[in-house]
């Protein structure tokens, strides 16, 4: 095999640009949302979820201790993890189960019983409070209660 003798090549002292690659992260803002409505919206859906959940653990104080488990909509497909970590800052929320295309209803279990650190980044996000803009809203659409059927399971069910 022959022995190929290199260029020297000199040394570039300089500073170049990176090419930026197109698109980015962040969460689309959904057609036809209005932040006021949107807020006005899913603030009274967060409040019934927290009114319901009252009504369980008062009927069953002292028998069984009853977590706040609800569903998220979500509009957009997004990565997993961040996302995770998203939902974990709106009050330590906690990500049971995920939709299969990562857009659908994620179901979330929450330490926060009143919502309240949901309801005020959702605040700020609408511009009804000053704050940061928490965009992830954007990906969001609304937050519901698990309807009684969906929450018994094919066992139980077939008895």
């Amino acid at each position: 095999m022959e022995v190929y003798n290199h260029l020297p090549l000199p040394e570039y002292k300089g500073s170049m640009q990176r090419r930026k690659r197109p698109g980015g992260g962040g969460y689309r803002f959904p057609d036809n949302r209005k932040k006021a409505e949107y807020y006005e919206k899913t603030v009274s859906e967060a409040n019934e979820i927290a009114k319901s959940f009252k009504e369980v653990k008062t009927k069953f104080k002292g028998k069984i201790n009853p977590h706040l488990i609800y569903r998220i909509k979500v509009n957009q497909s997004v990565d997993y993890k961040t996302f995770e970590k998203t939902l974990h800052s709106l009050g330590g929320l906690t990500v049971l189960s995920v939709a299969e295309d990562k857009k659908g209803y994620w179901v979330v279990f929450s330490n926060d019983e009143e919502l309240e650190v949901f309801k005020n980044k959702l605040a700020q996000y609408s511009g009804i409070k000053e704050g940061k803009k928490y965009d992830f809203f954007n990906a969001i659409d609304g937050i519901d209660d698990i309807p009684k059927e969906e929450k018994i399971g094919e066992l139980i069910n077939c008895r």
